[in-house]
């Protein structure tokens, strides 16, 4: 009689994830006493990186599993996780259970909203497909409603978008917006100067994990593209309608895109 294989667990399937599943996979190939399992909630592995893209142009930024993982020796479970007995070396799921011997644990990172109070409730996030997809028609629609606003001021408040963030998302999304603003005006025939681009950077410069000269580069390249650049501010609140910002400046908008992280730790081990 065969002896039970053991199991290695993935949850998430986000680039950790893929990537540790499809390590795992190839150095256990050949041992028939090994079996892997990918855990997560979606049928689909997200670039993430991508996710700008999505917001403002609607690109596919999804990749189905099926496809990553192909005929490796990997079992895709679509479910969630609802707690962990490293006891009893067993995984509970929503539908079920899972017995592991080796666990790794990729969830990437949440958003973090730092107590800023009206921030979780009336900011858009940038961390998933429904994200991306929720600011591209709220910008739309949007545009939309400036198309008809006669009311030059109420037009522009309309067309104000703040970026919460310097980091490399909130660059990368405002710099994608700038770029394809031209859609929004041309399609619903108002006025590229009433739009209104605002990067709102707590530090002292926009990408502080990079070079000061890169990020003086991106910096110039941002306001070539119409982007205000506010280092050294902070949002200390937001409202329906309004972002103060620490310097007490009032911003009237509809928008603001919040991308700060907090990152959750990916770590692995053995049940033992």
């Amino acid at each position: 009689m065969d002896s039970p294989k053991k199991n290695i667990v993935v949850i998430g399937a986000g680039y950790g994830g893929i990537t540790a599943v499809l390590r795992v996979a190839r150095l256990f190939r050949d041992q028939s006493d090994f079996q892997v399992h990918l855990v997560d909630r979606n049928p689909f592995h997200l670039l993430k990186t991508q996710l700008h893209e999505a917001a403002v142009l609607k690109t596919k930024i999804a990749i189905p599993i099926e496809r990553l993982i192909g005929r490796r020796n990997i079992i895709f479970h679509l479910d969630e996780v609802g707690s962990i007995d490293p006891d009893g070396k067993i995984v509970f799921l929503q539908n079920g259970f899972l017995p592991l011997d080796f666990l790794i644990v990729a969830l990437g990172s949440h958003t973090d909203f730092y107590g800023i109070p009206g921030l979780q409730e009336h900011s858009f996030t940038l961390e998933t497909l429904a994200d991306a997809l929720q600011i591209h028609d709220h910008i739309a629609r949007l545009c939309a409603q400036a198309s008809s606003e006669p009311d030059v001021e109420q037009r522009r408040n309309l067309l104000r978008f703040v970026i919460g963030g310097g980091g490399l998302s909130g660059v990368e999304f405002a710099a994608e917006f700038a770029e394809n603003a031209v859609h929004c005006t041309r399609n619903y025939h108002v006025s590229l100067d009433d739009v209104e681009i605002i990067l709102v950077q707590g530090g002292d410069r926009i990408m502080p994990n990079l070079e000061e000269s890169i990020s003086a580069s991106v910096s110039k390249k941002l306001l070539g593209k119409r982007v205000t650049v506010l280092t050294n501010t902070k949002i200390v609140s937001q409202t329906a309608g309004t972002v103060a910002l620490s310097s007490g400046l009032v911003l009237e908008t509809r928008t603001l895109v919040w991308t700060g992280v907090s990152t959750l730790r990916t770590c692995s081990g053995r049940a033992d």
